[in-house]
């Protein structure tokens, strides 16, 4: 039975001023520091490099190679240290490609490589904590991946150019596709493929390159521009690229779509656009076929749950919650394995590599029933007792893999195919100081409203600015004020399905390329708030998911700041500093 929430249109009447005069309001601070660098922070990079300094690599000797090693080992440290938890210091500090070539062999062993490459990289947020436990995958050799910058944003790729470097088996991804090399490395790899359907055009413009063009890396081939503003320009258009939510398309169709190019006209950015956009739409636009492991181990036998148990409980709630959330647009049709499949490994094995769990797993099943018995499914998942890891389900960002853990909740599972379909976690603002946007730090769950945070099961929609990237709401669902201009809107809630083809939400410009989502949400059972108020969102710019901000941030109620969140209708909500005023006004039909 399909658990709907009851079929009517209450609205909320929002009077949003919006000019852009800034007279000193409040304004964002995300309590972020400058970064100061230590003396214990720089001396192994800098001692190393100030002993290179004196010495040309090609004839070093015996024994100074051995006196370097010492030194190259401090340096390996601060890297790997860097690597996973500053990748953006890592990538800035690391050794160039023409400099990783002048070290002795003997040498580039205590050393990160640079790579470039075609590969693909899989986004899976710690649902047991906070930050993310992505994975990229090159040349057939798997490795833990931090991401930064504009990487953030995006969500699993199958194929997709990455570059970065490596140091054991973790990785720090650089955030641009391009990889624009000095003359020093581009001498380096004057043997790499090009890539440029005409070697004396602009790759991206198919102007002439002139007497001095830049060379750039992607995908583990060599591209020529005229200038490094050019790489700049296209980087900014893969970027846009590769947020969009599925495993397909991205940026990768940039260089596909190049290989039926002369050069003449560069890139043709229209109908890759398009084709990005209509990838991205099947991925969140259709029903996803699902099939789920019931695995056990050696030393631990016998499934979490039935067959029948476990197909219930996705086939019922879970597809009904999913088809109700994106107002008809998808759902998941699932199956169940008969047979519980035995792992290779004790349990304990996996508990440092989710990943192998699932591996192991897929070929455990697909050596019973063959190697294609699961490639007509969107989405693979495996289900298992409890273990011992932090969390009750894992899944990937916009991918295809999915991993639950000693239960069969509901709430869980739907968190899970939330972030499948594309969505991070649903996040609040935390501050200390009375402000709405002051200093402050993101609760990674923090939104009580909302299943991907700590919402309630059925009755926690997605929210606004979610169910847009989704494409749930979709662009004539929602209002941008800045392009409108001040005045009254009328505005429908986002948690029932019932309010198709009606405005959903509002956007207003925050400033610095943020902005703030308006919406409107009744269902959460018990909350005198929600009914009377705007459900009000902050989206950053540097944050690939919107948070949940507090309109009365003095009060606190059974020790949750966030359950009298809503701006109440009467009230104004003022950012002088952006030039925003909001005022609910009334609500009714």
């Amino acid at each position: 039975m399909k658990r709907r929430l009851a079929p009517v249109l209450p609205l909320l009447l929002l009077a949003l001023l919006v000019w852009k005069h800034r007279d000193g309001g409040e304004t964002k601070d995300t309590g972020a520091t400058a970064s100061v660098q230590t003396a214990a922070d720089t001396d192994p990079i800098a001692e190393f490099q100030a002993w290179l300094d004196e010495r040309d690599p090609a004839t070093l000797s015996a024994e100074e190679i051995a006196a370097a090693i010492p030194m190259a080992d401090a340096r390996r440290a601060q890297m790997a240290e860097w690597i996973q938890n500053d990748p953006r210091k890592a990538i800035e500090h690391a050794v160039s490609w023409s400099e990783y070539r002048a070290l002795p062999e003997e040498l580039r062993n205590h050393f990160e490589r640079p790579f470039n490459a075609t590969g693909s990289l899989e986004v899976v947020p710690n649902c047991g904590g906070g930050g993310n436990l992505s994975r990229i995958e090159i040349d057939g050799t798997s490795y833990s991946a931090a991401l930064y910058g504009k990487r953030l944003g995006q969500g699993t790729k199958n194929v997709t150019p990455l570059h970065g470097i490596v140091l054991d088996r973790h990785a720090a991804v650089a955030e641009t596709v391009l990889e624009t090399l000095s003359p020093e490395d581009a001498a380096v790899h004057v043997s790499t493929p090009l890539g440029n359907p005409d070697a004396t055009r602009d790759f991206a413009t198919g102007e002439p390159l002139g007497e001095n063009p830049v060379t750039a890396l992607a995908g583990g081939k060599r591209y020529l521009f005229q200038t490094s503003a050019t790489i700049d320009e296209m980087n900014a258009k893969l970027a846009e690229l590769d947020v969009a939510p599925g495993p397909h398309g991205g940026s990768q169709l940039v260089f596909e779509a190049a290989k039926t190019l002369d050069g003449s006209s560069g890139i043709e950015w229209p109908p890759i656009v398009q084709q990005n956009t209509e990838l991205a739409s099947a991925w969140t636009e259709t029903d996803k076929d699902v099939f789920f492991i019931r695995i056990d181990f050696p030393d631990l036998t016998g499934a979490e749950a039935s067959q029948a148990t476990l197909d219930a409980v996705l086939d019922g709630p879970v597809a009904d919650s999913l088809d109700e959330i994106s107002y008809g647009k998808t759902t998941i049709v699932a199956s169940v394995s008969s047979a519980v499949i035995r792992m290779p490994a004790n349990s304990s094995t996996y508990l440092s590599d989710y990943d192998a769990l699932h591996d192991d797993a897929v070929a455990a099943y697909k050596a019973i029933y063959g190697q294609t018995s699961l490639s007509s499914y969107d989405i693979i998942g495996v289900h298992f007792k409890e273990i011992g890891f932090s969390w009750a389900g894992l899944a990937s960002v916009g991918g295809t893999r999915q991993w639950i853990e000693g239960n069969t909740s509901s709430g869980v599972i739907i968190h899970e195919f939330g972030h499948n379909y594309g969505l991070r976690h649903a996040s609040s603002w935390v501050v200390n100081n009375g402000t709405v946007v002051g200093a402050g730090a993101l609760d990674n769950y923090g939104d009580p409203f909302d299943i991907m945070g700590d919402g309630p099961d059925p009755e926690g929609h997605f929210h606004m600015q979610g169910k847009s990237s989704l494409n749930w709401i979709e662009a004539s669902q929602w209002v941008d004020a800045n392009a409108s201009g001040s005045g009254t809107r009328r505005i429908y809630r986002i948690d029932d399905p019932a309010t198709t083809g009606t405005t959903r939400a509002v956007r207003v410009d925050k400033g610095a390329s943020d902005h703030y989502w308006i919406g409107y949400r009744k269902a959460i059972p018990g909350n005198p708030y929600l009914p009377n108020g705007a459900y009000i969102l902050w989206k950053m710019a540097s944050e690939p998911r919107a948070v949940l901000l507090d309109m009365t941030p003095d009060t606190a109620l059974n020790d949750d700041d966030f359950i009298d969140s809503a701006l109440s209708v009467g009230r104004t909500y003022s950012d002088n500093a952006a030039g925003v005023h909001i005022t609910p006004t009334g609500t009714g039909g």
